[in-house]
């Protein structure tokens, strides 16, 4: 019985100072003190790749904005050009002018056709730019991405991190925000 009543005692014991470390620190802390996050949305705006980029990105844009303001001042023209024929059409009529008015009526129609065709045009330049520009700015994030992940395994391998963390996944804890370390080792490069 003495020996039942010292191996519970002991059990008891070895229990409680579990318990205790458990208390104090439930996932054991010292794994995780070499933890570190960063902000990748501000070191992705700090790449210089992304800033090269953003340029490409609004120069191809601008080119496109230029190309789409000139088919809409034809496009205007044209339908300025069409009301012009419909009043002299109207005008051929009262004067009973047929030769006249169905010259003109021909006029309108090929025009009404020019101007329909014109109208598309815009509309799939605007939408294939809308395309091209996602298109363009995903392969530009990837290739940035890229290069900040062989950064970021450079810095942990350099300093011995075990985990890097985007700042925003980290709901608490202890952890180091390296963010302006990496960005400086992106700016060295």
């Amino acid at each position: 019985m003495l020996f039942k009543k010292i191996f519970l005692l002991i059990f008891c014991l070895a229990f409680i100072s579990l318990k205790a470390f458990c208390v104090d620190d439930p996932l054991n802390v010292e794994l995780f003190n070499n933890v570190f996050c960063v902000d990748m949305d501000e070191i992705f705006n700090a790449h210089p790749k992304t800033i090269k980029y953003k340029n490409e990105i609004k120069d191809f844009v601008y080119k496109r904005k230029i190309v789409i303001e000139d088919l809409i001042k034809e496009f205007d023209k044209l339908k300025f050009r069409a009301e012009i024929l419909k009043s002299e059409i109207s005008k051929a009529k009262l004067n009973n002018n047929e030769v006249l008015t169905t010259q003109l009526s021909k006029e309108l129609e090929n025009l009404l056709i020019t101007l329909k065709e014109q109208s598309v045009k815009i509309s799939d330049l605007s939408d294939s730019s809308k395309k091209d520009i996602s298109l363009l700015e995903q392969r530009y994030s990837v290739e940035v991405l890229k290069d900040i992940d062989v950064l970021l395994k450079e810095f942990a391998k350099k300093y011995y991190v075990d985990t890097i963390l985007d700042k925003k996944s980290v709901l608490f804890g202890k952890y180091k925000n390296v963010t302006d370390e990496v960005i400086k080792m992106i700016k060295e490069k």
